[in-house]
């Protein structure tokens, strides 16, 4: 299956930005390309790569099947749950709609997926999976095809949707009764569940032993369980940090957020074995990307798993280790560190893609997204490789932060992050079209530069001093991180714009915060000789400040 012809855009960016931003000096060479590495996992117990489904499924939860199943549960007028008689007024109405997007463009795609609020699947939910994995393409799309996204709704909520969609079925969902149990009859709330559980026998969609072992159980369950990463420098699990995890038999889906210690609970409960994923969307509004061929958060298959709930472990052999390590140390930056130095914290609806290049790129953070680009820079990139200027619109689905590596050791996975995030809060600081003369500075010079008299050099200067300076101090913050990760050594003295002046600057004898050196990142701050007169004409102590700059060599 060829990547569709989108992506292999994106991938131009990946490329073009892969040398923007954060080295590994020891590991970089001038002469290495980056290489998107294979997604094949290849580890056991893992999901594969692409989703394979195989037949389509009777979906018991259509107003027809439930029907059925509720017409014969009046006939034979048994409840083995109990001595009480089977409810015999409930009204089999559609409550939810199983619906398709087909978006015609990324702007209508990126709406769906980042602005609708609604909870989207990369697959039809009415198909048994024969091979769980990270994405799935659909069979007949051609070249250049946005995927589609399936979901159920509750009928009262269709009028608020913006985009067109195609309805699949008319659904009896019964799962807002069941919700409310205190104020229904012990009757109503079983005669519901042995409902629900005859449709599935019904249509096929559980054996006999399964049915079985559901009447023993005396009722559903609420899914419960935790999501645990390795953190390779305590070498101990800790919980995924608010990611979202999801649950579906079919078309009934639910979803909740894990909190601290990566425990949840969800607030539906099932008769039988559900499907279970990690979506790598956080609770406090960023997302993590990683499945090439569909632009939305990562999602990590965990397979079907009993009712009662399920526990996973996520090793460094698993691709979701580095989606749940990138994703706690943005929660970390974002929710801890930023509060403690009082920096303002980037976008709330932050995007990071974990890209997994060979080679010695780190991370970059162009924050294309954030602004139309329109500059000769990109339009003449662009062309170089036939991009049409229609495609453009490419901006709407790109991330803000490229996180480059495949990582395995959470401290050097932090420290990246924690440096492109520190970019993320000084383009909050700086403005947009700082941004972009950033940006275009580093292409300009193939990177970095070699010294200050380059093309927007002052731009790279101030920002990357600031990066390397504020990662520092986030890996050196203990009560945060704790004493695991020991202590972190500053920036080599290799870079032609000397990090360490931030450094200095915050040391005796010219004691500034780190808040007072971010607080001088505005727009107007484009090099260092303006930097220092900022530092200067807020907090005094010229002497000092101007000392550190000299020896420094500014």
């Amino acid at each position: 299956m060829k990547k569709p012809l989108f992506i292999s855009v994106v991938c131009l960016f990946i490329v073009f930005f892969a040398s923007c931003e954060k080295k590994d000096i020891d590991s970089f060479s001038e002469q290495s390309e980056p290489i998107l590495k294979s997604d094949t996992l290849g580890f056991a117990n893992e999901p594969g790569n692409v989703i394979i489904l195989g037949n389509k499924l009777e979906n018991a939860y259509s107003v027809q099947n439930m029907t059925a199943a509720y017409a014969s549960l009046k006939a034979s007028n048994r409840n083995p749950f109990s001595s009480l008689p089977i409810n015999q007024n409930i009204a089999i109405v559609t409550t939810h709609l199983y619906i398709c997007f087909k978006p015609q463009d990324t702007t209508e795609y990126n709406y769906l997926i980042d602005k609708s609020g609604l909870s989207l699947f990369a697959y039809p939910m009415d198909y048994e999976i024969i091979q769980h994995g990270l994405y799935y393409v659909r069979p007949d799309a051609n070249e250049g095809d946005l995927p589609w996204l399936y979901t159920t709704i509750p009928v009262n909520k269709a009028n608020d949707i913006n985009l067109s969609y195609d309805i699949l079925d008319h659904c009896f969902i019964p799962e807002e009764l069941l919700s409310n149990e205190i104020e229904i009859s012990t009757s109503t709330l079983e005669t519901l569940t042995l409902l629900e559980l005859t449709a599935l026998m019904q249509t096929n969609n559980i054996t006999q032993a399964e049915y079985n072992e559901s009447l023993l159980a005396k009722g559903s369950k609420y899914p419960t369980g935790y999501i645990k990463v390795r953190n390779t420098n305590t070498n101990s699990l800790e919980g995924v940090k608010k990611v979202k995890v999801r649950v579906h038999n079919i078309v009934k889906w639910c979803e909740v957020y894990t909190d601290e210690i990566g425990y949840y609970k969800m607030s539906k409960s099932y008769l039988t074995k559900v499907h279970y994923a990690t979506i790598f969307e956080n609770s406090t509004g960023f997302k993590i990307w990683g499945n090439l061929a569909f632009l939305a958060p990562a999602n990590y298959d965990m397979g079907w798993n009993s009712s009662s709930g399920f526990n996973k472990n996520i090793e460094t052999n698993s691709k979701a280790w580095l989606w749940s390590t990138v994703n706690n140390a943005t929660y970390l930056y974002i929710e801890k560190m930023c509060p403690a130095f009082n920096i303002t914290k980037p976008p709330s609806d932050l995007r990071l893609w974990t890209v997994r290049l060979n080679g010695g790129w780190l991370g970059s953070t162009p924050m294309l997204r954030r602004f139309p680009i329109a500059s000769a820079m990109i339009t003449s990139f662009l062309s170089t490789f036939s991009v049409t200027p229609h495609l453009l619109n490419i901006f709407n689905i790109l991330p803000d932060i490229f996180i480059l590596k495949d990582f395995t050791d959470t401290k050097q996975c932090y420290s990246t992050v924690f440096h492109e995030l520190s970019h993320a809060s000084h383009y909050v600081k700086a403005g947009k079209n700082y941004w972009l003369a950033y940006i275009e500075g580093i292409i300009a010079n193939n990177g970095y530069g070699t010294n200050a008299n380059g093309t927007n050099a002052g731009y790279i200067g101030v920002g990357e001093m600031w990066g390397n300076y504020f990662e520092w101090r986030c890996m050196n913050n203990t009560t945060i991180l704790g004493n695991g990760f020991g202590s972190s050594s500053f920036p080599t003295n290799t870079y032609w714009f000397k990090p360490e002046i931030m450094k200095q600057l915050q040391e005796p004898p010219c004691n500034l915060t780190t808040k007072q050196i971010y607080d001088c990142l505005t727009s107007d701050v484009t090099n260092h000789s303006q930097f220092k007169t900022k530092l200067i004409s807020k907090y005094g102590n010229s002497q000092q400040i101007t000392q550190v700059f000299t020896n420094n060599g500014f």
